[in-house]
């Protein structure tokens, strides 16, 4: 699934909004049918799974239809989230939900 900067304008000049692009987005899984989600960044996490608050998603796992789904901090450099020691123990935890997904694969 690609997203990032540039695709709300990309979509408004298409006409086709966020719902589009959604609809785009589920199209895709169910042709990919992916066994794991890593979606990175707030942006990302809030599209894929309506989730705004990183402290509250990141180290955890969840499920769509039937795929898992672990969220990942954005790595950026601009982001302070990774300074919090609180915020790298769950990114650590979340990495290893990620292993263990693959390992599941």
């Amino acid at each position: 699934m690609r997203d990032g900067p540039g695709a709300d304008e990309q979509a408004r000049r298409s006409g086709g909004g966020s719902i589009s692009r959604r609809t785009s987005s589920d199209w895709e899984l169910k042709l990919l049918r992916p066994g794991l989600i890593v979606p990175v960044g707030g942006l990302a996490i809030r599209r894929l799974l309506g989730i705004s608050g990183l402290a509250e998603c990141i180290g955890h796992r969840y499920e769509l239809d039937g795929t898992a789904v672990v969220p990942l901090p954005h790595p950026s450099g601009a982001s302070s989230w990774l300074n919090s020691r609180a915020n790298r123990e769950l990114t650590a935890r979340a990495a290893a939900l990620v292993r263990e997904e693959l390992a599941r694969l």
